[in-house]
């Protein structure tokens, strides 16, 4: 069952980044025809093609982070976050348990973690990032720590404000440190019974 939720996670990871590489593609081709178009009212037709086209991949982009993964109802969130650190560009160590948390624990979590992972890799210019995930007597604690340039803030909108949005919805608590030079923590608490 596991093998088999790890494959479908794979073919939907490969069908995502292969529409991505096409729009992403198609975007530069209309940059291209934005640049070479004489007639100013082609270069706006190709400008205003190259918005729709970034906010149609950005749509994607959020949607395909939304979307539940196979493996996490099968499997749990280590074989899930596994999976996600063996697609991740840089190093990334892990520190799970091995048991299993009630499905709206591992469905927030995965997802703040995938979040945080993300704005490691785009944001951080890291050479590894360290994942832990431990349950405790007040909850379920993970960090995601990097060795990157640190001085990250949220931003209205941006990834980690909607991490701290998803977390608060269980009544969790997110805190960030991020001293310039010095990489970045994201800590993440979530009450054990989901905050109901």
């Amino acid at each position: 069952m596991r093998i088999q939720a790890a494959e479908r996670e794979r073919l939907a990871a490969d069908l995502k980044h292969s529409a991505q590489q096409r729009l992403h593609a198609l975007e530069e081709m209309l940059a291209r025809l934005e640049d070479a178009a004489a007639d100013p009212r082609a270069r706006e037709q190709a400008r205003t093609c190259r918005r729709e086209l970034a906010e149609a991949v950005a749509e994607l982009e959020a949607l395909a982070r939304g979307m539940h993964p196979a493996i996490l109802a099968d499997a749990g969130l280590g074989p899930a976050m596994e999976l996600v650190a063996a697609r991740t560009a840089v190093p990334v160590h892990l520190d799970m348990p091995a048991g299993r948390f009630p499905p709206e624990i591992e469905s927030t979590l995965y997802f703040a973690l995938c979040e945080a992972l993300t704005n490691a890799v785009k944001h951080a210019r890291a050479d590894a990032i360290h994942l832990a995930v431990r349950p405790g007597p007040d909850g379920i604690a993970a960090e995601v720590r990097d060795d990157g340039v640190g001085g990250a803030a949220p931003d209205p909108g941006g990834g980690l404000a909607g991490l701290t949005d998803r977390v608060r919805a269980l009544r969790g608590q997110v805190t960030v440190e991020s001293p310039p030079g010095e990489g970045t923590t994201v800590r993440i608490v979530l009450p054990s019974g989901g905050g109901a």
